[in-house]
């Protein structure tokens, strides 16, 4: 019998909330890591966005069930203002699992974690496979290294279920700094889908013509997911676009909802009261007080030294966040890059 268990969490966007809350990457890898590993909801076809604290579920479950429990999974998750639950309910979508022995599945886990840059060094291991139901042990040295040892595990053959009793020395840590996992050789598919996340908001937030906040995206292998809802068809073409631009990005999934009326409004304000109410909001935030600010014709422009892409995207929304700001010009500058 699998006993209960403590589940770790992972992954990529920012929040405009100061860090000394959870941040919103933190938060959506936090909650996709336990609705895989929640009896009762464990589907992969679940995306997450978070925004300021403000998470948004979208894909779809078998039951109304499963649907009710993966919102009430998400409000248990640290940091977790409100949730908005966009889950359909698909009977019988799921495909016929794999036929594979408790001993094949284990053995095919095991080596694919024994060749795998970010697992095989990190002391996470396969304890049991019971009924197609994979429990993970062992410790990580971040959310990142769990997120990426749980994804594997999902997509092996034959597993219908991942429990995961993986520890980390110090607790649960989020790594903030894409340049050390780049120099630790430790980057993966999941890793450079949480970049390729972040790149395109900050895209979506650069572009007037999109509501950048109400867009909610998620990355798979490269394949963009784009949610939410937008106030037309030309707003929604063009999140697809600016999504195609950026590298990485494979192909885009646009599920984005045209609602008439959705969206945030811009209202032409005085630039200078817009600048001062940008400067506060990002001020907020730990790391971005040294952001400097120019508002023209309600586009904010950014500029300095962050320590990192996320900590430019925290920046962006924060701006973007104010009435009066129709757009976000980011020519901040990542620092110690080589640290």
């Amino acid at each position: 019998m699998l006993r209960k268990l403590v589940v770790f969490g992972l992954a990529m966007t920012f929040s405009s909330v100061a860090f000394a809350d959870k941040p919103d990457s933190w938060i959506t890898t936090k909650t996709k890591l336990d609705l895989w590993t929640t009896s009762g909801v464990d589907s992969t076809e679940i995306d997450v966005d978070t925004i300021d604290g403000n998470v948004t579920l979208h894909g779809k479950v078998e039951t109304a069930a499963a649907r009710e429990k993966a919102e009430a999974e998400a409000r248990k998750i640290d940091g977790v203002k409100s949730v908005r639950n966009l889950i359909a309910v698909v009977p019988d979508w799921r495909e016929k699992a794999v036929k594979k022995t408790d001993k094949e599945i284990k053995e095919s886990l095991e080596n694919a974690f024994k060749t795998d840059d970010v697992i095989k060094d990190s002391g996470i291991e396969v304890r049991t496979v019971n009924g197609g139901i994979v429990l993970l042990g062992g410790k990580a040295d971040n959310l990142e290294e769990q997120w990426h040892a749980v994804r594997t595990a999902r997509a092996t053959p034959g597993v219908v279920r991942v429990a995961t009793e993986i520890k980390m020395p110090d607790g649960e840590r989020y790594t903030d700094s894409d340049s050390k996992m780049r120099r630790s050789g430790k980057t993966s598919r999941t890793m450079h889908d949480g970049w390729t996340t972040t790149d395109v908001k900050m895209r979506l937030i650069a572009d007037a013509n999109v509501p950048a906040l109400d867009v909610n995206v998620d990355t798979r292998d490269g394949v963009v997911k784009l949610f939410g809802n937008v106030p037309s068809d030309a707003a929604k073409r063009a999140a697809e676009k600016d999504a195609l631009k950026v590298e990485g990005v494979t192909r885009v999934e646009n599920d984005l909802r045209v609602v008439a009326g959705s969206g945030m409004k811009y209202a032409k304000k005085d630039d200078k009261k817009v600048e001062k109410d940008v400067k506060q909001a990002i001020d907020k935030n730990e790391g971005l007080s040294d952001v400097k600010v120019d508002v023209k014709g309600g586009v904010a422009h950014l500029t300095g030294d962050v320590s990192s892409r996320y900590k430019r995207l925290q920046a962006s929304i924060a701006a973007r966040s104010i009435p009066g700001v129709k757009a976000v010009s980011n020519d901040l500058e990542i620092k110690n890059k080589n640290d």
